[in-house]
C-alpha cells in the first residue's frame, strides 16, 4: 500500500452514517478505510492497532474509559471525535483524554477530510470557541505573570532602586551614601525586599529579580 495513504478507522454508532462515510472516503484519493466497525468496545482496540487516524463517535458511553485503557498500546492512532452537539464540558473531557480533532456530525465530508489530514500531520483541530477559550487562559496567565511575578510590580519604587544597587554590587553603606538615606533605612528596605521575593539572602534576592525580569522582558518577546 502507498505509504502516503492515510489509514482511517471508523467507530461510529449510527451504522448508516458509518457506511456512508466508508463509501465516501473510499472514493477520495489519499484515504483508505482500513477497517470500520459500528458496534462495541472490542472494535476500538482492533482499530487502534491498524489505523493512522481513528474517527470516534461521541455517542459511545464507553469511549473515554476505553481510550485511557488503550494508552498502553505500542501503536496508538491520532483521535478525532464526531460530535452530536456542542457541549463544552464534554469537549474538555475528550481534550484532556488526548483527542486531537473534533468535527460535528452535520459539518460534511470536506470538513472531516480536512480534520483527518491536519490531525494526521500532527496538528490539532479544535472548534473555534475552544481555541478562543485556550487563548483567553494563556492571555490571563501571561497577564498574571507580568503583573505579579515581575518583582518590579511587587516592590515599591524605592525598593526597586535599592535592589538595582544591590544588583550592581553595592553594600548597604554604599547604597545609603548614594541615596542619601540612613543605613538603618537601607537595612529595612533590604529586609522587606527579601521578604517580598521570598529570598533568604541578598544574593538570592538579586537572582530572583534578574530571573523574573528576564522572563518578562527578555524571554517572551510578545
Amino acid at each position: 500500500m502507498n505509504n502516503n495513504i492515510i489509514k482511517i478507522g471508523l467507530l461510529i454508532q449510527n451504522r448508516t452514517y458509518c457506511e456512508a462515510l466508508t463509501y465516501a472516503m473510499k472514493a477520495r484519493s489519499g484515504f483508505a478505510i482500513h477497517q470500520h466497525q459500528s458496534d462495541a468496545l472490542p472494535s476500538l482496540e482492533v482499530l487502534s492497532e491498524t489505523t493512522d487516524v481513528l474517527v470516534c463517535d461521541a455517542a459511545f458511553s464507553f469511549l473515554l474509559q476505553a481510550v485511557e485503557r488503550l494508552r498502553h498500546l505500542e501503536r496508538f492512532p491520532r483521535l478525532i471525535l464526531v460530535l452530536h452537539e456542542n457541549d463544552g464540558n464534554l469537549l474538555d473531557r475528550f481534550i484532556a483524554s488526548g483527542f486531537h480533532g473534533f468535527v460535528a456530525m452535520d459539518e460534511g465530508l470536506d470538513k472531516l477530510q480536512h480534520c483527518i489530514t491536519e490531525v494526521h500531520a500532527g496538528r490539532l483541530v479544535y472548534p473555534s470557541e475552544v481555541t478562543q477559550r485556550f487563548l483567553n487562559v494563556l492571555a490571563s496567565n501571561y497577564s498574571y505573570n507580568t503583573r505579579v511575578r515581575n518583582p518590579s510590580n511587587i516592590l515599591t519604587p524605592r525598593q526597586n532602586t535599592v535592589i538595582k544597587l544591590m544588583e550592581s554590587g553595592c553594600s548597604n553603606k554604599e547604597i545609603a551614601r548614594k541615596l542619601g538615606i540612613e543605613l538603618a533605612t537601607v537595612k529595612n528596605h533590604v529586609h522587606q525586599i527579601l521578604d517580598k521575593l521570598d529570598a533568604k539572602s541578598r544574593h538570592q534576592a538579586v537572582a530572583v529579580y534578574r530571573k523574573d525580569n528576564d522572563f518578562q522582558y527578555g524571554g517572551m518577546h510578545l
